[in-house]
């Protein structure tokens, strides 16, 4: 096989791989942050204001996001149902939220958490992806 050939067949291979990889880690984007925090003896409460971005190249039906373990953010892994959002478009959602005092963890991470969004596709199978989502300010 000549050099030419061999170039030839690589660059074929790497652009036809590289959609399907930049597609995998780019499709949903999130923002957020918590606005109206206020903190008493015995709650915390606020608003969670999500913003997520759909560029995954279909429509996500029934899309609930959550944060998978302890965290600053929720306050708990409990999830947030944000319905359907066609490909190219965003929502945002306000969530208001109350905790116990008990429940806060002082020590749970606030920056750059990594969400996780699950969604049913045209096909109606169920996916789920991670997305490091970034706080707003």
């Amino acid at each position: 096989m000549s050099i030419k050939f061999m170039i030839g067949i690589i660059a074929i291979v790497t652009f036809a791989i590289l959609p399907c990889t930049s597609l995998a880690e780019d499709e949903f984007h999130i923002n957020y942050r918590v606005a109206n925090l206020y903190e008493d003896d015995n709650s915390l409460s606020g608003t969670l204001i999500l913003n997520v971005y759909n560029t995954s190249g279909e429509e996500a039906q029934d899309l609930v996001a959550m944060i998978p373990g302890p965290n600053g953010v929720t306050y708990d892994n409990r999830p947030i149902f944000l319905g359907t959002l066609a490909d190219g478009h965003q929502l945002e959602i306000l969530d208001r939220f109350v905790v116990p005092q008990e429940l806060i963890d002082p020590d749970a991470p606030d920056d750059e958490v990594s969400w996780q969004l699950e969604f049913t596709n045209a096909l109606g199978a169920r996916i789920a992806v991670d997305v490091v989502g970034q706080k707003a300010e």
